[in-house]
């Protein structure tokens, strides 16, 4: 019987990527529907869809330039009426 054949190699420390690739569903720990309660444009999105928000963070900014108008309207109104 021939001897069996042994391969050694020389071990060296190396960095390790911590990742595992599969097939399957990933779900949110938790999720979330926005909805305005005031019908309106988006001035500006403060998240990236799938990044990870905090409490107090800006999520959406609406257009209030309408209100806005509204507000400077009543209060030259009620400098007038003075």
């Amino acid at each position: 019987m021939p001897p069996e054949t042994v391969t050694t190699v020389i071990l060296k420390e190396q960095e390790w990527t911590r990742s595992l690739s599969a097939i399957g569903t990933v779900k949110p720990v938790n999720g979330h529907t926005l909805r305005a309660d005031l019908a309106g444009n988006i001035d500006a999105i403060g998240f990236e869809s799938g990044s990870n928000v905090r409490k107090g963070d800006l999520l959406v900014q609406q257009d209030i330039s309408e209100e806005l108008a509204q507000l400077r309207a009543a209060q030259a109104r009620q400098l007038g009426d003075r």
